[in-house]
């Protein structure tokens, strides 16, 4: 859209799934987009599709857990376009299996990918969110509200950055930045398979139906709706809706269904 042809919006996690489709969304849009993930062949082939369609595209390999990494990143982002408008916190990984099957160190790369990989995100793009009013939409899960079975890492780190986005939506408000929770329940994409080192794993299965999974782009559109509408929080997915309200109202009874999403191969 013409409203946004100056603008950039600045995702992280595009090497696929939401990421990926959020910025073919952004860039439909009229943003100029920048994106960043630790695989360079899918990153280089986003910015080719979105550069033949007339977008203008910048993409970074980077880990989110590496600080200065994500620092460069912002800085060869502004240095290229001059500005960043809209922050998409997307980038993360499930971890999954038992305390027992879990290592300390499972949940403490779990917790710098997914909690501190988002601070690492907002912190070199807060002056710029501030000095255009900017939006922030930090990627969240049903699993930050329902305890998932065998998921003990993952759903820790949701709930972190749920609150995370409570407490910085009221603190960046007199700024003028908009933050926006989404709250996703299963969306069509690779967070299963991928795993923290970023090697996709094609045996992985679960026992998640496909019929229950949102389609990936259905969701980038809903996600970019929210984030431009500032828009407190979005959740994706009836399921994901009735499962936040089950587990507030009937947390043993949600607790039976809690076995429904956990990977076959734990």
């Amino acid at each position: 859209m013409s409203s946004h042809s100056n603008q950039v919006a600045f995702i992280t996690g595009a090497s696929s799934g939401i990421g990926a489709e959020l910025a073919r969304e952004f860039g439909r849009r009229g943003f100029s987009v920048a994106i960043c993930a630790r695989r360079k062949d899918r990153l280089e082939a986003l910015c080719q599709e979105l550069t033949a369609q007339g977008v203008e595209c910048f993409y970074s390999v980077c880990d989110v857990s590496d600080e200065q990494a994500m620092q460069n990143t912002v800085a060869h982002i502004l240095q290229k376009f001059g500005r960043v408008d809209v922050v998409i916190a997307n980038a993360g990984y499930a971890d999954r299996g038992s305390l027992q099957k879990q290592s300390l160190q499972d949940y403490r790369k779990q917790i710098e990918t997914n909690v501190f990989g988002v601070l690492n995100t907002i912190y070199p793009c807060l002056e710029e969110l501030k000095k255009n009013r900017g939006c922030l939409s930090i990627i969240g899960s049903i699993a930050g509200y329902v305890p998932l079975h065998g998921s003990s890492a993952y759903c820790m780190s949701k709930h972190a950055v749920k609150a995370l986005s409570l407490a910085l939506r009221s603190e960046l408000k007199q700024h003028g930045v908009s933050v926006t929770l989404i709250t996703a329940g299963f969306i069509k994409s690779e967070i299963f398979n991928v795993d923290s080192q970023g090697v996709r794993h094609q045996e992985t299965q679960h026992s998640i139906p496909e019929w229950i999974k949102m389609p990936t782009a259905k969701a980038a559109k809903k996600i970019a709706k929210a984030t431009l509408n500032r828009r407190r929080e979005k959740t994706l997915t009836i399921h994901g809706f009735l499962g936040k309200q089950l587990h507030r109202f009937f947390p043993r009874f949600s607790e039976l269904m809690i076995p429904f999403g956990v990977p076959k191969d734990q």
